[in-house]
């Protein structure tokens, strides 16, 4: 999450204070790990005081692509419990010269919270990338068009990416273009612990595996690679990886692309014998930077903010997965199942990961459970 603090150095001196006083005042613990080149990593959780451990979340900071911008992120913050109900604020550095125009300084910092609870390199893997993503994305505009965020609508990325401004003064945090910024960057250049993937299970496996509930949140890459689903993934937007990386002055990195995306073959249905309908879904082969991982995922239409995943398939296996009603016969002859039962219309939609991390999506197939059609 984006966090504008100040645009003048006294006032950063001023912000940091407070924050590490606040955080002192919540917690006895304090442990800090500077970097070869001055980045500082503090923490004020007891599950991250090892200096071993930050020097893990630097090399970590390092994983994600990354040019000249980096030497103005002065620090970054773990603090023990959640705030505000975020996992993590960016927050800025962003001055005026004598000539009135923009520029970054280098006291920008990251904030990192609920690190008691998310104690490892890959839990906060996908947040550090995030909050990076903010300044990434942050230096670049504001070096290349000197555009504060308000202005960000004006500029060539917004073009790209089709962004218009709300007419609304008041903008859901998906639809920020500073937030979609750093999606987008976690999609494009984040590292491998930010886009962790999940192995999910359908009926079948899950009835074999004795799995009849699990959870899952929204930090899986998988299932919600980025968190408005209702615009394009960043691999999908043209020129866009190349638009970044000419800012960056890299010109030697391969754009992503998927040659052919996997159609739907079908999505049929069968009644169960003793309630519900049991339902089969197939697709095609991905074409393109191969093995590939699929995850099959489903959603009321209109309303992809939460999918609900189906199965997660990798090249070689069969490209098909089961949901809904299941009943199978155990060894001692007992009945035994997973009773899930759909109504109203939903759309289906296969998420492919291919070998270097990038994240693509297929064409949407609507079914409607009412009527037992797809279309």
């Amino acid at each position: 999450m984006k966090k504008s603090i100040a645009i003048v150095l006294t006032m950063i001196l001023i912000i940091i204070s407070i924050s590490e006083t606040n955080a002192r005042s919540h917690t006895p613990y304090v442990s800090i790990y500077t970097s070869e080149i001055g980045l500082q990593v503090i923490s004020y959780s007891k599950e991250w005081i090892e200096k071993e451990k930050l020097a893990q979340v630097y090399k970590e900071l390092l994983s994600n692509v990354h040019g000249y911008e980096i030497n103005n992120l002065k620090t970054i913050y773990i603090y023990p419990e959640a705030r505000e109900g975020v996992d993590g604020y960016y927050n800025d550095d962003i001055r005026n010269d004598r000539s009135g125009n923009l520029y970054c300084g280098d006291k920008a910092y990251i904030e990192i919270f609920n690190g008691d609870k998310y104690n490892s390199i890959e839990k906060i893997g996908r947040v550090l990338s995030h909050e990076y993503g903010h300044h990434f994305t942050t230096y670049y505009l504001v070096k290349s068009e000197k555009k504060y965020y308000t202005d960000w609508y004006t500029t060539e990325y917004a073009r790209l990416r089709k962004l218009e401004k709300p007419k609304t003064d008041v903008i859901n945090h998906k639809w920020d273009i500073a937030e979609i910024a750093a999606e987008d960057y976690v999609e494009l250049f984040g590292s491998k612990n930010a886009k962790t993937s999940y192995d999910f299970k359908d009926t079948n496996e899950r009835l074999s595996n004795n799995i009849v509930e699990y959870s899952y949140t929204n930090r899986i890459f998988n299932l919600i690679p980025q968190e408005n689903l209702e615009i394009p993934l960043a691999t999908e937007i043209k020129g866009l990886y190349a638009y970044w990386i000419k800012l960056m002055g890299v010109t030697a990195m391969a754009e992503p692309k998927l040659y052919k995306k996997p159609n739907f073959i079908s999505l049929t249905s069968s009644n169960s014998f003793i309630s519900g309908k049991k339902y089969d879904v197939k697709w095609e082969e991905a074409v393109g930077k191969g093995p590939f991982e699929y995850t099959v995922v489903m959603y009321p239409i209109g309303n992809p903010a939460f999918p609900k995943p189906i199965k997660t398939v990798k090249s070689g296996e069969s490209l098909e997965a089961t949901f809904g009603t299941v009943i199978k016969r155990g060894a001692d002859g007992a009945m035994y199942g997973i009773l899930e039962n759909f109504e109203g219309q939903y759309e289906f939609k296969i998420f492919i990961k291919d070998s270097d991390g990038f994240m693509y999506s297929s064409e949407p197939l609507q079914f409607n459970f009412d009527l037992n059609e797809n279309r």
